[in-house]
This record gives C-alpha cells, sequence and structure tokens, in this order.
C-alpha cells in the first residue's frame, strides 16, 4: 500500500505540471492495483514515463493502450462508456458496441502516396480527400478507428516515408461497429491483462500473435 500511495502522489505531481495527462485507480487480478492513464497519444505516454523513471526512478509496467468505445445497452435503453474489456462483461456483454472514429490527415512526399494509402486501408479506413501542394508534397484525409493508430501506426508510416510522413488527427464520432472481446486463458484462467476489445476481423490474428509471443517467453 505504501509503494501504491508514493505512486499516486508521483501522478498527481506529473498532472499538476501536465493537465493534459489524467489517470484513475484500476485494479488487474494479475498485476493486482494500478492506474489507468490517459495521454494525448503514443508519443505523449513514452514522454510521462521517461519522466517517471528518470526523475522519480520507478520502474513502470506497461499494458497494451485502448481507446475508449461507446455501448449501447439494448436492454436497459442507455448508454455506457468503457476502455477495459472487463468492463463490457461486466455491464452487459451483449451491448451494441461503437468504436471512436477520428479525421486522419497525413502529409507526406508524393512519391509514397501509394504506400500511405495502402497501410490506412489495412487499418480499415476510408479516404475522404486527396490534395497535391506546390512542393512535391501531398495532404490525404481518413477516416479511420482510433483503435487502428495508437499502437504501431506512426511507426510504420514513418517506416513507409523513410521519416518523411507526418499526422494529425481530430475526432469525429463513434460509429457501430462488429467489436469483440479477445480473451487470453492462462491454465484455464482469463488474464486480463491481455483481453482486449478489436473488430473481429483481426481478433484471430492478434490472439495468435500474443499467445506465440507468450510460448516464446
Amino acid at each position: 500500500p505504501s509503494i501504491f500511495t508514493s505512486f499516486k502522489k508521483i501522478l498527481e505531481r506529473l498532472h499538476l505540471n501536465d493537465p493534459s495527462f489524467c489517470f484513475e485507480v484500476a485494479n488487474s487480478l494479475f498485476l493486482g492495483f494500478g492506474f489507468r492513464c490517459g495521454f494525448l497519444g503514443m508519443l505523449h505516454m513514452e514522454i510521462t514515463k521517461d519522466r517517471i523513471e528518470k526523475e522519480f526512478h520507478v520502474s513502470v509496467v506497461v499494458t497494451i493502450p485502448a481507446v475508449v468505445y461507446e455501448c449501447f445497452s439494448l436492454g436497459l435503453h442507455k448508454s455506457f462508456y468503457v476502455s477495459n474489456p472487463s468492463d463490457l462483461v461486466k455491464f452487459d456483454k451483449g451491448a451494441e458496441v461503437r468504436e471512436p472514429i477520428v479525421l486522419l490527415t497525413i502529409c507526406s512526399p508524393s512519391k509514397f502516396i501509394g504506400k500511405v494509402i495502402e497501410l490506412c486501408l489495412s487499418k480499415r479506413g476510408m479516404q475522404r480527400e486527396l490534395k497535391y501542394s506546390a512542393t512535391e508534397y501531398f495532404y490525404i484525409l481518413f477516416e479511420i478507428p482510433f483503435n487502428e493508430i495508437i499502437i504501431d501506426f506512426f511507426s510504420k508510416l514513418k517506416s513507409l516515408s523513410n521519416g518523411l510522413a507526418s499526422i494529425d488527427y481530430n475526432f469525429l464520432y463513434y460509429r457501430k461497429s462488429n467489436i469483440v472481446c479477445l480473451e487470453i486463458l492462462l491454465n484455464g484462467i482469463v488474464c486480463d491483462v491481455f483481453s482486449l476489445l478489436i473488430h473481429i476481423s483481426f481478433s484471430s490474428k492478434r490472439g495468435r500473435e500474443i499467445i506465440l509471443r507468450l510460448k516464446e517467453f
């Protein structure tokens, strides 16, 4: 409890210096008590993590990033919001799930346009607009699920554009989607650390990736 209290004070100090960072207490069956934190993006998360480790000399464990989903309970006829798969099961496992959609703007040299479009389409994106500039750069706008760009999207974009592409995004709306709760069982027990809400078309692939990583370790 003393370690937990000390770490909470560290997060409170970070929040005072950076209002865009937020947190709340969370509990995991496998990891115990911790905190669910909100960031502006993956870069913001990495910077905050580095500050905790370097300024306060505390080593932290970071779990899989997640976004907030809007769920509509057909039985109760009301909406609620979840980011943790266990919350969906607790409230209403049969609820209609709506995922957050963002308007993604990508600026990149024109010679990479084909690869950029291919990447966005592979992430279930829908193209809205394409504009060319006078400097051999193009701007392309996609409506894309927020969950598809928070983990490895930016690194893949940088790789295929030789580090020359940049992105910006803004929240648009929640859209009904075929989101399922993926659960990993260890010795027959659901391991909540690996549970995640994911589109059904990617659930089998993602599940196999997690299992293979577990086998390696």
